[in-house]
């Protein structure tokens, strides 16, 4: 999500302790003009917690309700093409069995068919979810304790949280200016370095 306002380079994991431009630490500084080094764990707390402020603020606390309310409207998924074919593999499988005797081969990828029939019909016998009373609490939450997420989320759920944010923040474009080194989203700017940042030698 990082970018560089010079050379719209991505910004990277250049060293144990620091991000920096990848013009950079590619050998390409020829093209860019940002030339610091910023000190990982500031960066990446710093950036977090103005993305948390900009995520709580009233207006997108609202925004983000209305949506979660307006995706808790949708109706049951329907899967009865997916269940069709999955009953034709089936019947194939079955009559392969009649024809040939007993495979494990056959008897496995019948299994398998079956198992996927029961979850794609357990997920449409799933109720309507009611509208979700408190969803502007629940983003809150959610929102409050961004910096735990991979401490105890599954790793697809990290990434439809990085997803989220990418939609919601945008890519993140990192500019060094005479007052520091700031972060620039969809949303506001991020002071993330106000100095000190080092210069690569």
């Amino acid at each position: 999500m990082l970018k560089c306002s010079s050379c719209g380079g991505n910004y990277t994991v250049c060293n144990a302790r620091s991000y920096c431009c990848s013009s950079q630490s590619n050998g390409r500084d020829v093209f860019c003009e940002q030339s610091k080094y910023i000190f990982r764990p500031l960066l990446e707390r710093e950036l977090l917690k103005g993305i948390k402020e900009q995520l709580l603020d009233p207006k997108v606390v609202k925004d983000m309700a209305r949506q979660i309310r307006k995706l808790a409207k949708k109706p049951r998924p329907d899967f009865k093409d997916e269940i069709r074919h999955i009953d034709e593999q089936i019947r194939h499988v079955v009559d392969s069995l009649v024809s040939v005797g007993s495979s494990e081969a056959l008897t496995d990828r019948l299994r398998e068919l079956e198992d996927s029939k029961s979850q794609l019909t357990a997920r449409m016998e799933v109720p309507v979810t009611p509208l979700i009373s408190g969803a502007a609490d629940k983003w809150q939450e959610i929102v409050s304790d961004l910096e735990n997420l991979r401490n105890y989320a599954e790793p697809d759920e990290v990434e439809t949280a990085r997803g989220l944010l990418r939609e919601i923040i945008g890519e993140v474009e990192i500019r060094e200016e005479t007052d520091g080194v700031f972060a620039y989203t969809k949303l506001n700017a991020i002071s993330v370095y106000k100095a000190g940042a080092q210069k690569r030698t």
